[in-house]
């Protein structure tokens, strides 16, 4: 007798045919799923770094407007407000709060600028410090804080203030250097020291006339009032011919004399027939510029 011949699977292979479908069903959506943690992840750290470029972009920005970072008198502990509440809105979009819910704390001395955020240990926090220049991790236990470093510039030519607008943070050592063409100089009211013990703003008048009037400088520089004084500098003289026999006995003078009513001087002579020369003027202003 001919025995029946079986097709297709049997309960127990069809069984286990869906046992093998299952499990590889439930690794796939792990998978997936474990995909679309890690992409989360790395968008929410990427989003941090981004945030934290933009704290410390605006920082930079308001450095090269005033001098200083934003908050520097605070060790810029509230520089995201300072920043956002500026009238150019150095941060009109950013966000204090990171993606994991933790606020952006800013630091800074006069070397550098921080921008410190909590996330975690195990991903965001060391992807940072690895991925963003100037980063660090905190010791333990704020190893799931990173924290990125900016330095101050030196010398970079958009922070350098062309116009004279903004005034000098500190000394200007020329290390034997020359300053050349200036038009002028001001100390806050005083005129140029020249580097003559007590004498300051020289001047030089020429003149040829016996009766020459020479004008006082003004020597008034602020709270400080100086002493008009002139010099007489003579460069050709003629005197009065005495006799027959040629020029004997000439007795001659030359000053200037000070105009009680006017601010001159005027030159006084005596047995001088013509003269020419030049009068050097300064204010003595004592011991106040030695």
């Amino acid at each position: 007798m001919m025995k029946n011949k079986q097709l297709g699977f049997s309960l127990i292979e069809l069984m286990f045919v869906l046992a093998v479908i299952s499990v590889m069903v439930q690794i796939k959506i792990k998978a997936d799923i474990n995909a679309d943690i890690f992409s989360q992840a790395e968008a929410d750290v990427k989003r941090t770094m981004q945030e934290i470029g933009n704290i410390q972009a605006a920082a930079s920005g308001y450095l090269a407007d005033t001098g200083e970072y934003p908050d520097f008198a605070n060790n810029c502990n509230d520089a995201i407000t300072v920043l956002k509440n500026a009238p150019t809105a150095y941060l009109n979009y950013i966000t204090t709060t990171s993606p994991y819910n933790t606020q952006y704390i800013t630091e800074c001395n006069t070397t550098t600028f921080t921008v410190k955020v909590k996330s975690d240990k195990d991903f965001a926090a060391p992807y940072i410090a690895a991925q963003y220049p100037g980063s660090t991790i905190l010791a333990a236990p704020d190893d799931d804080t990173s924290a990125s470093s900016i330095p101050r510039p030196l010398s970079l030519s958009q922070f350098l203030s062309l116009d004279g607008s903004r005034a000098m943070q500190g000394d200007l050592d020329m290390d034997d250097h020359a300053i050349k063409n200036v038009q002028d100089i001001d100390f806050n009211g005083q005129d140029l020291k020249l580097g003559i013990g007590k004498f300051v703003s020289m001047g030089s008048v020429s003149f040829n006339s016996l009766t020459s009037t020479i004008d006082k400088p003004d020597c008034a520089q602020g709270s400080i009032t100086g002493t008009a004084k002139i010099i007489l500098r003579i460069h050709g003289i003629t005197t009065i011919v005495g006799g027959s026999s040629g020029i004997r006995n000439v007795s001659w003078s030359a000053s200037f004399i000070e105009l009680i009513s006017a601010q001159q001087w005027r030159l006084s002579t005596t047995g001088l027939s013509a003269i020419t020369g030049v009068a050097e003027t300064f204010c003595d202003y004592g011991s106040w510029n030695r």
